[in-house]
Parts: C-alpha cells; structure tokens; sequence
C-alpha cells in the first residue's frame, strides 16, 4: 500500500499570476451535514471557507458524495478541476487513509486533519489532553481513572501515556476501564458506559472523548440515576465552536476549530514558501466545573 507522503518541494506551486489568487480544494470525505460529527464539521468547513477568504485564496469545496466502496481513488470532479489547471493546493478534512493516498499523489501542496507523522498532517494533541484530565481528576480527589475513546486514538504511545499519567497523579487505571471503540456515535458512548457501569468495580473518574461519545454516556448517566459527582466525576471533550450542555456536573477538554482552519492554511503556505511545514497538534484546553 502506497504510504502518504509530503508533496516534494520540487513540486511546490510557483506564485501565481497576480492576476488571480491561489485556488485551494477544500476536499471533504463525505457530506458534513450527514457526519456523526456534524456540527464539528460544518464549523470546520465554514471556517476554512472564511480562513482562505481572509488571506485572499480562492476555496473550491467539494464534498465526496461517493458510496463509501468506491473512496479509495480520486473523485471525477477533483480529477476535472485539476485537468483544468490553476488548482495550487488541497486541503482534505473526514479523510481515510486512502483519500490522502491520493491527495498526496497529486504532487500538489497539501495539508490534511488526519494522524500519523507527516509535517503537512495535522492531528489532535491527545497527550496533552490526557494530561488536562488526570490533572483535573486528580485536583477533585479521584484515585482511579476510565477512558473511552475511538480506536484512532488509542494507539500505543497514548496508552503508554495514559499508563505514565496515572502513576504521576497516583491513579489507578485498570484496562478493563479503558473502553475504545471502532466508531464514535451516541449510541457507542451509551453502550459502552453501561458496559463501564457494570463492572464490580468502577472508576472514580470518567475521561469521555470525542463530543458525540459524551453525549451518549450522559443519556446513560441519566437513565442508570449515577449521582454525579458523588459517584463518579466526568470529564468530556467538546468543540469550542459547537458546544453542548450537560445535565450533570462537569468539566471539559475543549478545542477550537478556529485553530485548525489556521494551521491548515498554514501548512500550506510553507509548502509554497517551499519551507517544509511544521508538524501541528490541535491543544486542548480545559473548562472547569461549567
């Protein structure tokens, strides 16, 4: 499998004309509104839109409309404004793994929201969020810690991470309450939290992530009668720009799309600077007892 790669710097766009300005494909995987994320994207594209406008690119959207079997090569209307030339850059957000394949095959500049180690790849700071939780957990006097996260996130070094937290904030963290699932949907977070719930013995803590996982606990935290935070205290991600409220208390790791939109536009901009882009993880930041 051909493995994503940066385009080369030969390959950068020269400075157009000044006749016009830089065109960018906003490349989205799939039709925002109809994610499970919907929200989270919508903003992210709205943003992206307004991010281009303001250094003064010209954003293309398309939205890959495809049955999900047929992702894995370039969609006609892509392949179409890139036969007409005059395209400087992609940028792809609610990507797989084979939609940057061939993002990257294209040899244009381009920057992307998905993980792994390419400087032009822009990805979430889970370490650092990690450490927003158990730092707050532990201020609220937890001795013991769950995690659910989707399975992109919890990679190796994460849990590694998760391993080296704990015994920094002296807490627990048994595995069997480190729950990953394969999709992140309301009725996963539901599930697995009843799951969590179950077992003879509970964390103190609950760390929840991503927004739509979260929403789903609480529906079960609602209906099971958990007293919260005299039974267990949460901790749940969500967006800056897509907030939700919680009929329970609280607290939260939240991230900005604002910041995503600029770091993508800029990766970008270095590859056409023909400087090789700095890698970026989104931060988090942490919103106490809301």
């Amino acid at each position: 499998m051909m493995k994503p790669r940066m385009a080369k710097k030969a390959n950068a766009s020269p400075a157009p004309a000044s006749s016009r300005a830089r065109r960018v494909i906003l490349y989205c995987g799939g039709d925002p509104a109809q994610s499970a994320h919907s929200f989270f994207f919508l903003s992210l594209v709205w943003k992206l839109m307004m991010e281009g406008k303001r250094r003064g690119l010209e954003i293309v959207p398309v939205m890959d409309s495809r049955p999900p079997n047929r992702l894995d090569s370039m969609p006609q209307e892509v392949s179409a404004l890139l036969e007409k030339r005059g395209i400087d850059g992609i940028i792809g957000v609610m990507l797989y793994e084979t939609m940057v394949e061939w993002i990257a095959s294209t040899g244009l500049p381009y920057s992307a929201l998905f993980g792994g180690n390419p400087p032009n790849h822009l990805s979430f700071d889970d370490p650092q969020m990690i450490d927003l939780a158990f730092a707050r957990l532990s201020e609220l006097g937890c001795k013991s810690a769950g995690l659910m996260v989707p399975m992109q996130v919890a990679t190796a070094d994460v849990l590694e991470h998760v391993e080296e937290a704990a015994r920094r904030f002296g807490m627990e963290v048994n595995y069997e309450s480190i729950l990953v699932s394969r999709n992140s949907r309301e009725l996963g977070g539901y599930s697995d939290f009843l799951s969590l719930w179950g077992m003879p013995k509970r964390p103190e803590g609950l760390i929840v992530f991503p927004d739509v996982t979260a929403r789903g606990v609480l529906t079960a935290i609602l209906e099971r009668g958990v007293k919260v935070p005299e039974e267990l205290k949460l901790i749940l991600h969500r967006n800056a720009e897509a907030p939700y409220s919680a009929p329970v208390p609280c607290d939260w790791v939240e991230n900005s799309g604002g910041a995503m939109a600029e770091a993508l536009v800029d990766q970008l901009e270095a590859q056409w600077e023909g400087r090789e882009p700095k890698k970026i993880r989104v931060p988090f930041r942490l919103v106490a007892g809301e």
